[in-house]
């Protein structure tokens, strides 16, 4: 795990953050700014982008958030849709993303979900649909847990692994798909799973800190040595997917 920006820093020890969240967030920013990138300087002329909040809410608590503040930097004008399973979230529509979604095909230039998948007892199905509700060049943007505590929303159904993302991706139809590992070695991944239990948010991450040293050194000596080196790096806590349905 690679050290952690002072600003997600400051998320964790005064907004109560946790770790494999604020760890999947500074993914999420990356690909935002590879996306923003790439809508730019495939066209020139784009408007301002359609996007799907799938699962998502209007009041700027959820990851995908860092996502979008991330994108409203290039694109400040983006239209955002969210679409959720209950009202209480205050989303534009309300929708069960295992059935047919209430949208027009091509009706959006981007699809972005966090934390939802593990929720639907038919993933399959999403992965359709938001193939199906992008126009051609269009990017679904996805991140799940892996080594996460149970977590029921209503309830908490799986844990995909990097090879089961890209399967469900492509079976839908798309082609380009690539998944990011966040985490990975042992030491963090013990420090992620004990996080609810650290009243003192600067203890978490004074051994979060602590964490990374170790799981750095471990890599290295397994790499000297030879030996285990893929095992070290086997301990993902969480998978972030893009994927591009080509024109």
């Amino acid at each position: 795990m690679s050290l952690i920006p002072w600003k997600h820093l400051y998320r964790l020890v005064f907004c109560k953050a946790t770790l494999v969240r604020v760890l999947t967030e500074i993914q999420l920013e990356r690909i935002a700014s590879e996306v923003a990138w790439q809508m730019t300087s495939s066209d020139a002329n784009r408007g301002a982008p359609r996007i799907l909040l799938a699962g998502g809410t209007r009041v700027r608590s959820g990851s995908e958030h860092v996502f979008i503040k991330q994108l409203e930097k290039n694109f400040p004008d983006m239209k955002i849709t969210v679409v959720n399973i209950s009202n209480e979230s205050a989303p534009d529509g309300v929708a069960d993303l295992t059935l047919p979604w209430p949208f027009k095909t091509s009706s959006f230039d981007i699809v972005i979900s966090t934390w939802v998948i593990e929720h639907l007892s038919e993933p399959r199905r999403f992965f359709f649909e938001a193939y199906r509700v992008l126009a051609e060049g269009g990017i679904l943007v996805v991140t799940a847990p892996f080594i996460h505590r149970l977590h029921s929303s209503p309830f908490d159904y799986w844990r995909f692994t990097d090879t089961a993302l890209m399967h469900l991706a492509k079976t839908a139809g798309f082609r380009r798909v690539k998944v990011i590992r966040v985490g990975g070695t042992p030491f963090s991944c013990v420090v992620a799973l004990l996080w609810p239990f650290f009243r003192i948010p600067i203890l978490g991450v004074s051994l979060a800190l602590m964490a990374i040293i170790l799981d750095y050194t471990l890599v290295v000596v397994t790499r000297l040595s030879k030996k285990g080196v893929e095992l070290a790096q086997s301990y993902p806590l969480s998978y972030m997917l893009y994927a591009l349905k080509e024109r």
